[in-house]
């Protein structure tokens, strides 16, 4: 029940060898990109983390 308000750790690299690392949100403040398997951006990094999670969620279950 409103699993909205339960924070986690939205950023992550994800090497060749199938190995995640997390990343520091720093990062992201620091010029960093989240893009998907075709290398294309698709969300403003400097969003917070909870527009963050739900633009990746919709990018991983719906491709949008």
């Amino acid at each position: 029940m409103d699993l909205k308000f339960i924070q986690f750790h939205p950023t992550a690299f994800i090497s060749s060898d199938g190995n995640v690392v997390l990343i520091t949100e720093a990062v992201r403040g620091h010029g960093a990109r989240i893009i998907d398997e075709r290398g294309h951006r698709f969300v403003n990094e400097l969003a917070p983390r909870d527009v963050l999670s739900i633009e990746i969620y919709k990018k991983i279950y719906y491709g949008e």
